[in-house]
């Protein structure tokens, strides 16, 4: 009975862990998605910033024509 405890903590102990390990994992993937993210808004942002202030108005119009039409 005893040892028959001791074998259900080990495994719950070891289903823990591994548990432990994936939602480790998930946060790294995300910590990075996260990086590349803010990296490629940076490099956009660099990109609108040279862009002639008539393209960037004329852009921001279209947008909002769009939305209107699709009501959003």
């Amino acid at each position: 009975m005893k040892q028959e405890m001791l074998s259900q903590k080990e495994d719950l102990i070891k289903c823990l862990q591994e548990e432990l390990v994936k939602v480790r994992l998930r946060e790294a993937e995300n910590d990075a998605l996260i990086r590349d993210l803010r990296a490629r808004i940076q490099e956009l942002e660099e990109v609108w910033s040279r862009l002639p202030c008539c393209f960037v108005l004329h852009f921001m119009c279209t947008l909002r024509l769009l939305l209107n039409v699709a009501n959003i």
